[in-house]
Order: C-alpha cells, then sequence, then structure tokens
C-alpha cells in the first residue's frame, strides 16, 4: 500500500527541528560574505549580482574552498533562512537554474534591487 501523504508530512515534520548555534553562525558568516559582495559589486549600472548557487545552498564554504559537512535537511534549514534574511531586508531572490548541458553550466543565487511595483498608475518603490 501506498503511503498516505498527510503520514508522510507528519513524519517530515518531526524530523525539522531548529536551527543549531554553529548552523546560525555560519549563516551568518555567509550573510556577511554576501553582504560585502553586495557593497563591492551593486551600483547604479548593476541591478543584480549573481552568486554561485552552492553558496547559498551550504553546499560549499567560500572561506576554506571546501565542501561544507551538514546534512541535506540542515543545509535546506539553513538556505530558507538566509532567503528569509534578504526577503526581510527588502531584496528580491531569485534562482536560475541552467538546463543548457553546456560544459560551463552553472545555478545562480541571484540577489537584485526591488522593482518598484506599479499601483493606481504610480510606480511605488
Amino acid at each position: 500500500m501506498a503511503v498516505k501523504y498527510e503520514d508522510f508530512k507528519k513524519e517530515q515534520n518531526k524530523v525539522i527541528k531548529e536551527l543549531k548555534p554553529d548552523e546560525i553562525a555560519f549563516i551568518t558568516r555567509i550573510e556577511n560574505w554576501i553582504d560585502n559582495e553586495i557593497k563591492n559589486h551593486l551600483d547604479s549600472f548593476t541591478d543584480e549580482i549573481k552568486i554561485g548557487l552552492e553558496i547559498p545552498s551550504f553546499k560549499f564554504n567560500p572561506f576554506s574552498k571546501q565542501r561544507t559537512t551538514f546534512e541535506d535537511a540542515a543545509r535546506k534549514r539553513m538556505s530558507n533562512e538566509l532567503n528569509d534574511r534578504y526577503i526581510k531586508a527588502g531584496w528580491d531572490v531569485d534562482i536560475k537554474i541552467d538546463n543548457s548541458g553546456g560544459m560551463n553550466e552553472q545555478d545562480y543565487w541571484i540577489i537584485s534591487k526591488p522593482v518598484p511595483r506599479k499601483r493606481g498608475g504610480m510606480i511605488c518603490g
């Protein structure tokens, strides 16, 4: 018999835990690294910066230049926390997956200046 979705979801929710102190500390280090990238590369002529997806998905450590050892569930929680921090700070966050199949295939986490939205014929920003 196939597993029921509701039962599966309940089990998965039991697995989800709070972030550990070392995970929070590493999120903050990555956040500071991304903040420096923003300060150094985002200007009046550039609307967005692209960061290799392996960094904000916590698969690669830009400081040690090595793969991280976090479990998949921890990396997912950490990635969600990082995304939430930038969205709450007013940035637009997006992911670009390159499915071209080329040798230089690269997936990106894109952070950009918020785009003003039109409301009632006026641009709000």
